[in-house]
């Protein structure tokens, strides 16, 4: 019984002290990459993908609020969280296809799946925990992968 109690009470501590390392670790890396990209030279914005950029972002907002709107009305409350991380596991797709990032479209490819098996597979009381952390995982591993490949790609612009 102790033993449990005191498994408890250092739970939440000991989560939230790895989860501040990991948030240092993202947030040092993604300044050190900002600092060093000032330095390389800029590439001109291209007006057609702004507007695409804009245009996929809001279809994936309006279809978060129609969404949020009908499963309300059908009082599926509970389906909120999962089909919020499909669309935005979809909203991931075109995004990596436009600026030609593979890892992206691999993100929204598994946060998508992701969403579509909690909600075929996990009681509704534990969807939206499970959900969360599942796409909180997903998001965190592209982040780590996204910096891995910018550091690399500055690191080797700044040697060459």
């Amino acid at each position: 019984m102790l033993l449990a109690l005191l498994q408890r009470q250092l739970a939440i501590p000991l989560y939230l002290a790895v989860l501040a390392v990991c948030v240092l670790a993202y947030s040092a890396a993604g300044i050190w990459l900002l600092r060093l990209a000032r330095r390389l030279p800029r590439e001109p914005e291209d007006p057609a993908r702004s507007r695409a950029f804009l245009r996929i972002n809001a279809i994936t907002w309006i279809a978060v609020g129609v969404a949020g709107f009908f499963l309300h009305q059908l009082k599926q409350d509970a389906a909120f969280l999962p089909v919020l991380a499909i669309l935005v596991g979809l909203h991931f797709i075109p995004l990596g296809r436009l600026f030609g990032n593979i890892p992206q479209i691999g993100t929204g490819v598994f946060m998508t799946l992701w969403a579509v098996a909690a909600l075929l597979f996990v009681p509704a009381e534990h969807l939206p925990s499970t959900v969360c952390f599942g796409s909180g995982l997903i998001l965190w591993q592209s982040a780590a992968i996204t910096l891995a490949v910018a550091c690399d790609a500055v690191w080797k612009s700044r040697s060459a």
